[in-house]
């Protein structure tokens, strides 16, 4: 038998910021974001070169969010009342209890701590709410900072997927991380 797999969406708030879905008056915040080289260079994510590309990406984003293959967030900055990033479950298997995670973050606040403390109330979203398994990352190789966060999250490192991953029209190999739920139970229980 199988059980039901929650789908719930809606606001998160962590110490410095709120999770709330992705809407039409995310544009501009959205465009900044992904129109940033530096920003999107490491993800599977394309390049907005215009509002228009942008306005297709929430229209897109927000069919997935309805159907139940993903749920996104954009993250607002308490303290600024400032979008700054993004962060999503995709790729929601209901019956095989797992879901992707995808996050970014404008330049201006890496290596502050605030997608560590975003990733653990989306895990506890995913693994508490939506009653997941498993969430899976996956991580171009040469991107250190997300193999660094990801590992300090306690995700495990399964795999290297190879030529899986395009960067600059290149295929690139990436590293399949996953975490559990009975693992994230171990930790929540110990920390």
């Amino acid at each position: 038998m199988q059980r039901q797999l929650n789908i719930i969406h809606g606001d998160l708030v962590t110490k410095r910021t709120q999770l709330v879905p992705l809407s039409e008056e995310h544009l501009e915040d959205i465009y900044r974001i992904y129109s940033d080289y530096d920003v999107i260079q490491y993800t599977d994510n394309n390049l907005h070169f215009s509002k228009e590309d942008t306005q297709k990406y929430i229209e897109n984003i927000k069919l997935n969010n309805a159907s139940g293959n993903s749920l996104f967030w954009v993250i607002r900055l308490h303290d600024i009342n400032k979008i700054i990033g993004t962060v999503s479950l995709y790729h929601i298997d209901g019956k095989h209890y797992f879901a992707s995670v995808g996050c970014l973050l404008e330049r201006a606040f890496w290596r502050q701590g605030l997608m560590f403390e975003v990733l653990r109330k989306i895990i506890q979203h995913a693994f508490e709410v939506n009653l997941l398994n498993r969430i899976e990352a996956q991580i171009y190789v040469g991107h250190e900072a997300s193999v660094n966060l990801f590992e300090k999250l306690k995700f495990t490192k399964e795999a290297i997927l190879r030529e899986n991953f395009q960067i600059e029209w290149k295929l690139e190999d990436s590293y399949m991380y996953s975490l559990l739920q009975r693992d994230y139970l171990k930790i929540k229980l110990y920390s």
